[in-house]
């Protein structure tokens, strides 16, 4: 799907895309976080994640309707 965002020239919309791997991850378990170490639409050759272990102010974040959780993935 990142090929097809950066050909459409929408790498941003795509990269947003992106956070919905994040969200589902932490939803189903939230002691753990997809992170993207590589992303097609951040102009990378492929896509690249990682899981690890979440922190406990990554988890409140995650779970606050207020805040911007974006951060997480990296």
């Amino acid at each position: 799907m990142g090929k097809y965002w950066n050909e459409m020239g929408m790498g941003e919309l795509g990269r947003l895309y992106c956070f919905v791997d994040v969200a589902k991850y932490m939803a189903f378990n939230p002691d753990y976080k997809l992170v993207h170490l590589k992303a097609l639409p951040d102009g990378d050759e492929y896509c690249e994640f990682a899981i690890r272990l979440t922190t406990e102010q990554e988890k409140k974040d995650f779970f606050d309707e207020d805040k911007d959780w974006r951060y997480i993935d990296r």
